[in-house]
Order: C-alpha cells, then structure tokens, then sequence
C-alpha cells in the first residue's frame, strides 16, 4: 500500500471513530437527569455537558458523569470527570492533526445555528455541528419535542 492510500485509511478510521464515539457520546445526554448540564464555554472553546457513560471499570466513571469536548493543541479530547469525585478526571484523544475546529448549535426557539449554548437556556438545541479541518458533523439530541427548562 503506498503512502497516500495509508494516510487516506488512517484519515477514514480516525473519522469513523470520531463519529461513533460522539454519537454514542450525545445519544447518552439526558435532560430529564438532575443536574443536567449542557452549555458552551464563555470564550466558545469548548462544549460542556453530562452523559450517561454506562458501566465502567472505575465506578466513579460509571453513570452520569461531566463530560468537555476541546482542542488542546492539534487534538480534539473528551475529558469525563467523575460526578462522584471530581478530583478523578480522564482524557480521551477523539481526533488528532486537527487545525480548524469550532462548533455551533441549531436553536429551536431562534430557528438558526448559533456559535454559544448558555447555561440559562430556556430550551434545548435539536443539534449539535461540529467543524473539524472542514468537515462538518452534526448530531441530533436524543429528544421527542424540545423540553422548556424552568
């Protein structure tokens, strides 16, 4: 196999990883939990949510636990900090060589995509598009009708 057909299969998995690892990730956010958190940093850097992470080896990591999506340095991370103990923290590399990267949310309420998710929110957004080296993925949240927050 020469070298650009390996770097071609390399970019292929790295994306489908990426792909099923957020799907997975944002199919397991659930609004109704208590504590429910879903909201874009002041400065736009990052997305900041909980998520049902299922079983785990670590308890502390397993249930509903903090998640981050960033880019820190040339790589998009994923760090899941324990709701347990919040000193317990992992990073997960979702992506690597990554040069461009930034998100935006679909508004129910707005009905457009916008660049910040406040915490004070009012409604839920129904997706979520992320814009990495300039492909554009975008999730769905798990929801039936857009749930009002009070």
């Amino acid at each position: 196999m020469d070298k650009l057909a390996r770097e071609k299969k390399q970019e292929l998995i790295s994306d489908v990883t990426l792909n099923m690892r957020l799907k997975q990730t944002f199919s397991k956010i659930n609004y109704l939990q208590k504590g429910f958190e879903l909201y874009s940093d002041d400065s736009c850097n990052s997305i900041v949510f909980t998520f049902d992470n299922e079983v785990d080896p670590d308890p502390d990591f397993g249930g509903v636990v903090l998640g981050e999506i960033l880019l820190e340095g040339n790589s998009i991370i994923m760090t899941i900090t324990s709701l347990v103990d919040s000193e317990k923290m992992r990073k997960e590399t979702l992506m690597e060589n990554v040069s461009d990267f930034s998100f935006s949310f679909f508004s129910p309420s707005q009905k457009k995509w916008i660049t910040n998710w406040d915490k004070k929110e009012t409604c839920l957004p129904v997706m979520i598009k992320l814009h990495i080296n300039a492909k554009d993925y975008c999730y769905i949240f798990n929801q039936e009708n857009p749930i009002e927050l009070s």
